[in-house]
């Protein structure tokens, strides 16, 4: 029994194994470029602006692509409320050990609100959301939980490599195994997984010109544009005179100040009154494209109504996904925290496979 515990704890505790320090390039894109030429008799130069888009941001290393991520979180109101409304709705849920020994599970318990559980998942969630892995060193030491670290490749986080059902990660030019670190992805063809960011590309550009579009008419007349109608009766002069005033309205702190002869032209400013509502539309179709991309379909749209039916549909989506990352992080809380933690304190328990296990709990409401 001794032998057995000593064992997997030299197996948390070292590197195990090496992996070359370059990884194989991934070939999917090279694959998907190779399909198109033989399947389709399509050149990939004649791909439309979004595949491009895409298919030159999956093409990034890694750091790269998370520098790009962080600031399109950073610029994007809507992306980054949409992150922060996932991980809002995932504070409803707390993750809680369980053990038939009372005295063990309140001792790991107290263990995990000591090192602030709670705000490290946020982190850890906050990374498998945008990015589409997470990683995070597990330090244990003096029989409890130290510590956990979040690692991205902004971090030094260089490689991810499956090697006999182990995976190994280079960090900072070494390599570890994963056994001291807990680490998961979303697709298990692409090293890093894929970021739902790397979707919404390709709509970043048009949704900022929208914004422009808002701002500039908006600023000039309050009103997302004008309508200017004249008669028939107006001049050369005049068409100069109206043209030389409009342009002053390209500035759009300039407001508009025409002075024109009435008997010569009637010039009428009509304000149209759904074109702001056409804007608003507009926003709220790439508020829904960005929860599609975030793997939770049509839903949330902001600032409108709907009926009963709908809003709870959209909870239920929101719902699963957040109890579905949420137990990617139980699970790999219970092998990479709880089980080392056992062969530290209980190591009968160990033996026996008596681990206990962490539930996911909906908070209690605490009333004021």
């Amino acid at each position: 029994m001794i032998y057995k515990i000593l064992e997997y704890l030299k197996n948390i505790t070292r590197n195990k194994g090496k992996i070359q320090t370059e990884t194989k390039k991934n070939n999917l894109l090279t694959d998907y470029y190779q399909f198109l030429l033989n399947n389709l008799n399509y050149n990939p130069a004649n791909l439309t602006e979004t595949s491009k888009i895409i298919i030159d941001f999956l093409a990034l290393e890694q750091e790269r692509k998370e520098r790009v991520i962080r600031t399109i979180i950073a610029q994007d109101i809507f992306i980054r409320t949409a992150v922060n409304e996932i991980i809002n709705y995932t504070k409803k849920y707390e993750l809680v050990y369980f053990h038939q020994d009372k005295e063990l599970e309140k001792k790991i318990n107290d263990n995990f609100k000591a090192i602030g559980l709670e705000d490290k998942i946020e982190e850890i969630l906050y990374n498998y959301i945008t990015l589409g892995y997470f990683c995070a060193h597990v330090y244990i030491k003096e029989n409890e939980l130290k510590d956990i670290t979040p690692i991205t490749a902004l971090d030094g986080l260089q490689h991810i490599q499956l090697v006999n059902n182990t995976y190994h990660l280079q960090i900072n030019d070494k390599i570890y195994t994963e056994n001291e670190f807990m680490f998961d992805k979303n697709d298990r063809y692409y090293e890093f997984g894929v970021s739902p960011i790397g979707a919404l590309l390709p709509y970043i550009l048009n949704h900022y010109l929208l914004l422009d579009t808002i701002n500039i008419n908006i600023g000039r007349f309050g009103k997302p544009f004008v309508l200017l109608k004249t008669n028939k009766t107006f001049n050369e002069n005049i068409r100069n005179d109206l043209i030389n005033e409009i342009q002053k309205l390209r500035n759009p702190y300039v407001l508009p100040a025409m002075v024109i002869n009435e008997k010569e032209v009637n010039l009428e400013i009509e304000y149209p009154e759904d074109i702001l509502k056409s804007f608003l539309d507009m926003i709220d179709y790439y508020i829904k494209i960005i929860y599609m991309a975030f793997g939770i379909g049509e839903t949330l749209s902001v600032g409108k109504g709907g009926s009963y039916a709908k809003a709870r549909v959209q909870e239920d989506m929101l719902q699963q996904f957040s109890l579905k990352v949420l137990k990617t992080i139980r699970n790999q809380i219970q092998l990479k925290i709880i089980k080392p933690l056992i062969a530290f304190n209980k190591e009968d328990y160990f033996y026996t496979n008596n681990l206990g296990k962490v539930e996911i709990v909906m908070k209690e409401v605490k009333e004021e």
